[in-house]
């Protein structure tokens, strides 16, 4: 006989990836093991003769449970099934949702006493219509068979002295274009790109920071019959170079002043500023199009889990499905107007962009660096009577909903939504919550209208399917999963897209064969993303079930950063993950194991490195050494026992210098009130300390209060310590003729 050691619960906990102060279990199922006579065989009667036929027989009580949830089993003649459940967590409506569960297994058992366990359904037959017909019953006949700026011609011809699109820096300087305009710089843009040699479905890399000749380079190249690779200037180089090598974009559109900042490339180089008298010779009639439908439209390149970008390939058709059920849904029309919010680079852009233009409203541009400065933000929206946004979360809660009259239409995407937030914001206007990865088109799930939330509710559901898309919420088989029950998110439908550019075995991992539609051509996209349903047909969103993350609305794939770390040659092992700090903000922290025990650590060199091949928003916040990475009994890194920010010690980039003048010690006390940090020297690095771009716009915020001078956010950026961006504030208050405020002593926080 075998022995067996006892564990204590505290113990096995240990040996999970259950935190300590979590339950290991909240619900607990009883099976009596005591012998009892006539114990039922393989089938329903005492001689294992059954018919295979079940019957429940409900009787309700009431009995004292020290669980949430208890399913306690006596076997005999009778299978006796007792479920005792907390009222207060369970309506009456899930238990019996859980018994129909059960029965159906039980049947399916009995049918197949011999069976696999993973192959015994669970749902019952009136379960599995309900969610994979009458939930997914969203085709509707729309006229998504056309072309995205075909879409946009239509009003053209309808409005074309309707203002299409406004670029306003913030400091006075307002260019604007209407849709006849817009229409015709991008005619002839398309025309001039065809003369260089543009083929149907041609990639053309769009390299621009937020201007109106980034919409009419968009426009172009769709109406000459290519597709468009948008591309952040702000990427490092490295970056930018593997998305052309990949693409092998023949041609890049861009601006003059841009070029000094990209890599070698063998793309022919169109500068709209500089080229722009060859450009305007062209025809303003439009161009011949031969691109269908399901043409590639364009590509995005998300981070990818292997340590390279993936390049994800999506065609009109989708995006036109996206474009008319939104911009209905959430009031895009003539009248409106937008805020084009996102980097250029993703998908959200896309969709700021498109809906705008197809739905004949008016799209507002302005400088990153005005997106990034709350206050200047607040001021842009109500000088130009924003009415409909689309931001994540995180920037939401930064607006102040009652200094924003004229903004009534509200989504929040990108990750999830809180009660708190929504409650903010759902007063006196329309407040939705959404979701979609970029593979499906932009959206593929968002909300009706919300007004109202239960009082404990924890979370925000994302929504229903959008017309012509079908969800499925899949177990690990890829069998429909109840409701209630965590699933994979997959999408069916038009909106998904063609594939990933150059990665066949991702391609074919990822968008496989839909297995619920009768079409055998029909294919859906593994989202990755973890939902279930509520029962009444919306989703509520719950995680990953891998190491992608959603941060400040930017998708990362925390593989790609282990995976550029691991190559650097002071690393021995790294594990990256999101952690909050003592105000609640979330960074992304760096565990590393370094190569050389004995050797210093520099975590400054590490940083260098990240920012030469990732973009900042992918950078680790902090960098903390561990002698080992904590492993699961399988060798797996146990992420969940790596520790909190509060029971580490932050690795310090330089040793601490203090202020050596007013303006220093002044900035320095701004600095530790904005980071939560008790003590800032002279040299300490912004972005070192766990900054980011949003906390950097309260930053410049404070210290354009305190001096009284207009500091532009890019000072920071340029000048990210203490001493460098105190210099650049003597040099804004010497050019003013002020002198430095009075010193005062800042409150602390945290």
């Amino acid at each position: 006989a075998r022995n067996y050691e006892f564990s204590p619960l505290v113990d096995v906990q240990g040996w999970s990836e259950v935190r300590r102060d979590v339950p290991l279990f909240e619900s607990i199922l009883v099976f009596e093991s005591y012998p009892v006579e006539d114990v039922m065989k393989s089938g329903q009667n005492g001689d294992g003769s059954g018919d295979g036929r079940f019957q429940i027989e409900p009787a309700a009580g009431f009995t004292k449970t020290n669980y949430p949830l208890t399913v306690a089993v006596s076997p005999g003649r009778e299978l006796g099934l007792e479920v005792a459940y907390d009222t207060t967590r369970f309506s009456a409506g899930a238990i019996d949702r859980l018994v129909g569960h059960l029965g159906t297994l039980l049947a399916g058992i009995a049918s197949d006493p011999h069976g696999a366990v993973a192959a015994v359904p669970l749902l019952t037959a009136a379960e599995r219509r309900q969610i994979l017909v009458d939930w997914t019953a969203t085709k509707k006949e729309l006229p998504y068979d056309k072309l995205i700026h075909e879409r946009f011609e239509a009003w053209v011809e309808k409005t074309p002295q309707a203002t299409a699109v406004i670029f306003d820096d913030g400091q006075g300087d307002i260019q604007q274009l209407t849709y006849a305009e817009l229409d015709a710089r991008a005619n002839q843009l398309a025309h001039h790109l065809q003369k260089q040699g543009l083929q149907p479905a041609t990639l053309v890399g769009i390299c621009f920071e937020r201007s109106i000749d980034a919409i009419v380079s968009l426009f172009g190249v769709l109406k000459a019959g290519g597709a468009f690779v948008p591309i952040d200037p702000d990427y490092p180089p490295e970056r930018i170079g593997f998305i052309l090598e990949d693409t092998q974009a023949p041609l890049l559109l861009t601006h003059e002043h841009i070029l000094p900042r990209l890599p070698k490339h063998a793309a022919q180089v169109i500068c709209l500023d500089r080229d722009g008298p060859a450009i305007a010779q062209e025809s303003i009639d439009k161009p011949r199009n031969d691109a269908a439908p399901t043409s590639l439209a364009y590509v995005i390149y998300t981070s990818g889990s292997t340590g390279e970008p993936k390049g994800a390939l999506l065609h009109h058709r989708g995006f036109n499905n996206f474009a008319i059920n939104f911009g209905r849904d959430y009031h895009f029309a003539p009248g409106s107007r937008s805020l084009q919010f996102s980097s250029f680079s993703f998908d959200a852009s896309v969709a700021e962009i498109g809906i705008t233009l197809t739905s004949g409203a008016t799209l507002l541009l302005t400088t990153r660096e005005t997106i990034l400065s709350i206050p200047d933000l607040v001021t842009l929206l109500r000088a130009q009577r924003v009415s409909n946004i689309v931001m994540p979360p995180t920037l939401l809660r930064l607006l102040p909903p009652d200094e924003l009259p004229d903004l009534q239409h509200v989504v929040s995407v990108g990750e999830a939504c809180t009660p708190d937030l929504a409650r903010r914001w759902m007063n006196g206007r329309h407040f939705y919550n959404g979701y979609g990865p970029t593979e499906t088109s932009i959206g593929c799930i968002w909300s009706e209208r919300i007004t109202h939330l239960p009082e404990r509710a924890a979370s925000v559901p994302i929504g229903r399917p959008a017309n012509n898309l079908y969800v499925y919420l899949l177990d690990p088989q890829g069998r429909p999963v109840p409701i209630g029950v965590p699933g994979e998110i997959c999408v069916g439908g038009v909106g998904v897209g063609i594939g990933y550019l150059n990665r066949p075995e991702l391609t074919a991992a990822k968008f496989v064969a839909d297995p619920f539609r009768k079409d055998p051509q029909a294919r859906m996209y593994k989202t990755g993303d973890l939902g279930r349903w509520l029962p009444d047909g919306t989703i509520d969103f719950i995680g990953r079930i891998d190491h992608q993350v959603k941060l400040r609305g930017f998708r990362i794939e925390l593989g790609e950063i282990e995976a550029r770390l691991k190559q650097h040659a002071a690393v021995e092992a790294t594990a990256v993950v999101v952690r909050s700090d003592a105000a609640g903000d979330k960074h992304l922290v760096a565990f590393v194991v370094p190569a050389a025990a004995d050797a210093p650590f520099d975590p400054g060199a590490l940083r260098d490195s990240l920012k030469a091949q990732l973009p900042d928003y992918m950078v680790p916040a902090y960098f903390v050494t561990l002698d080992a990475l904590p492993l699961l009994p399988s060798g797996k890194i146990n992420r969940r026992a790596l520790p909190e920010l509060d029971e580490v010690s932050i690795v310090r980039l330089d040793s601490y210098a203090a202020p050596r003048s007013p303006e220093e010690e002044i900035v320095a006390g701004i600095w530790a009130q904005v980071l939560n940090v008790e003590r800032v020297g002279v040299h300490d690095n912004f972005f070192e300390l766990g900054g980011h771009s949003l906390l950097a716009t309260q930053l410049i915020s404070r210290v354009r209060a305190a001096f009284d001078i207009d500091l532009p956010l890019r000072a920071l950026f340029d000048e990210p310590t203490v001493g460098e961006l105190a210099r650049q504030v003597q040099l804004a208050r010497a050019s003013a003729g002020a002198a430095a405020p009075p010193l005062t002593r800042a409150a602390r926080t945290g």
